[in-house]
């Protein structure tokens, strides 16, 4: 009797447009739970990123499982002292579960040689969109706080000497920015200031604003 011989299809390999279609995936997930991430905007890219940048790290490594790892960044999330808690939405930890999940998946399915690149390419989209969500996160907050600004003072005459400005600062109501209470700024600023600032912090509380998200660059 003739031995029969199966030949068994090959795994087929992801198409170039597989992997970029779940490179989309991935950065869609994991940006939907950096929403609930205390830091808005931030001058690292680590700071921005918060745990999704110690888990692309652990993932090239292949070493962990889906839930372990989301375990390790749902502690990170915790762990940071912005955090309020450490409160995180159902919806905020399924989107981070699914993004790993896919993540490890894809790293597995891909050859060994295009696992860097392929993971590089995650990390700079998903800093792409959640440094442009920053960006628009502090301009929203600063027509707020010009809004806001504008209501108190009638002109900028009386704004500037309420906040005892010098005459090398020239900003005015109509070109103030948002900064938050670590910027040099409300550091150095007079009781006028630092009571104008505290009183529009707290209505950013009111309308579920961290008034610390932005870690914005100095201005002065």
């Amino acid at each position: 009797m003739r031995r029969i011989i199966m030949l068994m299809p090959k795994e087929q390999k992801l198409s170039e447009g597989d992997v970029t279609a779940q490179i989309e995936e991935i950065v869609t997930l994991l940006d939907g739970y950096l929403e609930e991430y205390p830091v808005k905007n931030a001058r690292s890219k680590h700071a921005l990123m918060g745990p999704v940048a110690k888990v692309l790290d652990r993932a090239k490594a292949g070493k962990w499982a889906a839930e372990p790892l989301t375990g390790y960044a749902l502690r990170m999330h915790e762990m940071n002292p912005r955090s309020y808690g450490g409160y995180i939405s159902p919806t905020a930890i399924e989107n981070l579960r699914k993004g790993i999940e896919k993540l490890l998946i894809l790293c597995q399915s891909i050859p060994i040689t295009a696992l860097a690149t392929t993971v590089e390419q995650i990390d700079y989209s998903l800093f792409f969109q959640r440094r442009k969500k920053g960006i628009e996160w502090l301009e929203v907050q600063g027509q707020n706080l010009r809004q806001f600004l504008q209501e108190k003072y009638d002109d900028d005459a009386a704004f500037r000497k309420a906040w005892a400005l010098k005459r090398s600062d020239t900003v005015t109501l109509d070109t103030i920015r948002y900064f938050g209470s670590s910027n040099k700024r409300y550091r150095d600023g007079n009781e006028s200031l630092k009571a104008d600032m505290d009183e529009f912090y707290q209505k950013m509380r009111e309308q579920n604003q961290n008034p610390d998200a932005g870690e914005e660059e100095e201005e002065m």
